[in-house]
């Protein structure tokens, strides 16, 4: 889901979501097993909460209705003052895939000072 809301509207690959989430396996068939089955997990638990409508497989992709989701990274996108200002700095630092948003979001919250 983490990796979802940083592509928001412009989505990921099943390639992609694996390079990602499991940099260190070899893309075969039982990363494709993972990959759906980690797909098939989200899907359910978005259905059981009412809001599987915000997650969309449109030809090769998945991705986020960005439009249908209240985030604090969309709202730092959009320009939200306030939420800038509150902004620690720091964003999914565990992550390697999500450095090139965080340098993003630092760029924004010095451009604000």
């Amino acid at each position: 889901m983490a990796l979802l809301v940083d592509r928001g509207n412009a989505g990921v690959t099943a390639g992609e979501a694996i390079a990602c989430l499991w940099p260190d396996r070899a893309a075969d068939v039982n990363t494709d097993t993972l990959y759906r089955m980690a797909c098939k997990r989200l899907m359910d638990v978005l259905k059981e909460k009412g809001i599987d409508d915000i997650l969309v497989s449109q030809g090769r992709k998945k991705y986020l209705r960005t439009d249908l989701v209240d985030c604090d990274l969309y709202r730092l996108l959009d320009g939200n003052q306030e939420v800038l200002r509150n902004f620690s700095g720091e964003y999914l630092r565990a992550y390697s895939w999500a450095e090139f948003t965080n340098a993003r979001l630092n760029s924004l919250k010095t451009d604000l000072y």
